[in-house]
């Protein structure tokens, strides 16, 4: 199936063009129940995706629908923050180094011996 008939049928179901990068297709072409999430942004202006509606796509007769199973009432899933991820592994990385003990290296004055000569 074209990625543009699924988008089509996504669409058609309510889904605005900007949330369509947010949906998992993996799901929809299963033929699985699959949430549709819409992009919001709470009062303090974080965003995070808010399920939508569940859609299921079927095979039938006369070729491919979208069955519009539920609508979801307003519930926040936080998305996570790329930036807040990449610092926690760097810092998950430092931490997971074992460290070397110091080897000292004393470095002292060192008195040559003299050799006599007879």
């Amino acid at each position: 199936m074209p990625p543009d008939e699924i988008c089509g049928m996504l669409r058609q179901n309510g889904l605005s063009e900007s949330n369509l990068p947010y949906q998992n297709y993996e799901g929809i072409l299963q033929g699985r129940e699959t949430v549709m999430y819409e992009l919001a942004a709470r009062k303090n202006g974080e965003k995070y995706l808010q399920p939508a509606d569940l859609v299921k796509l079927d095979v039938g007769m006369t070729g491919f629908s979208m069955d519009l199973i539920s609508r979801f009432p307003a519930r926040e899933t936080s998305v996570p923050n790329l930036a807040e991820g990449i610092q926690a592994s760097e810092k998950k990385e430092k931490l997971s180094v074992p460290k070397e003990p110091k080897k000292k290296v004393r470095k002292g004055k060192t008195k040559a011996k003299s050799v006599k000569i007879k």
